[in-house]
């Protein structure tokens, strides 16, 4: 099946974007932060500002992206891109270790908040209109697959470079990080570049809307070629089913709700990790950069299989929430492990692929959570609804100062055992969906004759998806 023109710009998008970030805004740059200012205040701070200027801007720039075409909105924030790729360069470049001020890095990074803002709102809506509903789950977890390939180009490419030229006796000299950097800095250039390639005039129309709208709408238009009063008779039956519904069950509406707030959960506890990671692998058991890049390329590999075997249990043999909850549990019992099990640091050939299960299978329903939430929510509400999911994912870097805190106030681990209990605060609240009305996916993709597939209902009526929550639901071609 040949692919949307928006969509085949999404993974164009994604591959530069990530390959490059991979490199001048990954481990790498923690790393760099750390050696030019001797701080994992610094570190957590430099984080912070690109966060808290992407919560402030989210709101307003998702309200204006409503009111606009995202193809253009996404040209506009291409611009901003490109200004604050530039002064990323003269970042790299200029800045010495020991300068009193750091509010040039401090702005730059904020401008980057600002530019995701202003991106991934538009980017996602986009991508999700340019994708037929019921079969979001697929295509969006070989999105998710797609960022973890390019991202592991990455380290791959620094291990090339160190091994080219040889570590030396100071293997994380400034000069050597910098020329990774900034060839960062030069792959991005290309990924803004791609985002000329969307047109709002080529999203899909109604089969691209929510479960909900698509029910409703299926029923109208079928009912009028069948009987006469129909509407009635709907609302009759749609009466019937809400009274059939316990008063403990999550309607579908309030799914994006409970996926938000944890969200907002796994995001905080996870900015007050995830930029310390690699220090953590560094100052602790004094890992080389071919080492630490070793470390995140396994990492992203694995990543994106665990991805696709968890779509797969998805859409085979459990349903999403199952897959989704799964995930949250096993991630954070990896992280209490290796908050504890190695206080002298003597065991990095099980602490290492310990963080490698727990980044991969944590990372690895994205996609799955992001179609569900896709079909759960109308088309013109996808960019705002995208715009406040973009305050809670990247509220973690709003964190990272406190996580900077912790590390120099109590230690790493401290810091690990903080994030596991916020993540299992996540993992709880998640369970919630085991009681909401979720909708079910195609498990087909070879009915493209009726997009929208039509079953009778106990009243006789059309309906396009079975989302009674107490029968017995299966999946219509």
């Amino acid at each position: 099946m040949a692919l949307n023109s928006n969509v085949r710009a999404v993974f164009l998008y994604t591959v530069f974007t990530y390959f490059s970030g991979a490199l001048f805004q990954g481990d790498l740059l923690s790393v760099y932060i750390f050696k030019l200012t001797s701080s994992t205040l610094d570190v957590g701070a430099i984080s912070a500002a690109r966060g808290i200027a992407m919560v402030i801007f989210a709101l307003p720039l998702g309200l204006i992206s409503s009111k606009f075409r995202r193809d253009q909105m996404l040209k506009s924030a291409s611009i901003l891109g490109y200004i604050t790729l530039g002064l990323t360069v003269y970042v790299f470049w200029g800045l010495k270790p020991g300068m009193k001020s750091l509010l040039i890095f401090y702005a730059t990074f904020g401008l980057w908040g600002v530019f995701t803002a202003a991106t991934n709102p538009n980017l996602e809506s986009i991508f999700a209109d340019s994708v037929e509903t019921g079969k979001r789950s697929k295509i969006f977890t070989i999105k998710q697959m797609t960022i973890q390939f390019a991202a592991s180009a990455g380290p791959l490419l620094t291990i090339a470079y160190y091994a080219f030229l040889g570590e030396g006796l100071d293997s994380w000299d400034l000069g050597r990080l910098r020329v990774i950097l900034l060839v960062g800095t030069g792959i991005c250039f290309i990924g803004l570049s791609t985002m000329w390639l969307f047109d709002d005039d080529k999203s899909l129309g109604a089969e691209s809307e929510s479960h909900i709208s698509a029910h409703r709408s299926a029923s109208r238009k079928s009912s009028n070629s069948i009987l006469e009063g129909v509407e009635g008779a709907i609302s009759m039956e749609n009466d019937e089913e809400e009274r059939d519904i316990p008063c403990c069950f999550i309607p579908r509406r309030l799914i994006p709700h409970v996926i938000a707030v944890c969200d907002l959960f796994m995001s905080i506890g996870a900015g007050m990790t995830i930029k310390f990671f690699p220090l953590f692998f560094v100052e602790k058991y004094n890992l080389s950069p071919i080492s630490l890049s070793l470390v995140y390329f396994s990492n992203l590999i694995f990543g994106a299989f665990v991805s696709w075997f968890f779509q797969r249990m998805s859409a085979l043999y459990f349903n999403r929430v199952i897959v989704m909850v799964a995930a949250k549990f096993i991630g954070t019992a990896c992280l209490f492990v290796i908050a504890t099990f190695d206080p002298k640091y003597e065991h990095i050939m099980i602490i290492a692929p310990l963080f490698v299960l727990r980044t991969a299978v944590q990372n690895s329903t994205g996609g799955i959570k992001r179609s569900l939430l896709m079909d759960c929510v109308k088309k013109k509400k996808r960019a705002q609804w995208n715009s406040f999911e973009s305050i809670t994912r990247f509220s973690w870097s709003g964190s990272a100062y406190l996580g900077g805190w912790i590390v120099e106030k109590y230690s790493y681990e401290t810091m690990f055992l903080a994030t596991a209990c916020l993540y299992s605060v996540a993992a709880v609240e998640m369970c919630l969906l085991f009681a909401a009305d979720v909708p079910l996916e195609k498990k087909r993709e070879d009915n493209e004759a009726n997009p929208i597939p039509m079953r009778r209902t106990s009243s006789g009526l059309p309906d396009a998806y079975d989302y009674h929550p107490l029968k017995k639901r299966t999946a219509i071609n």
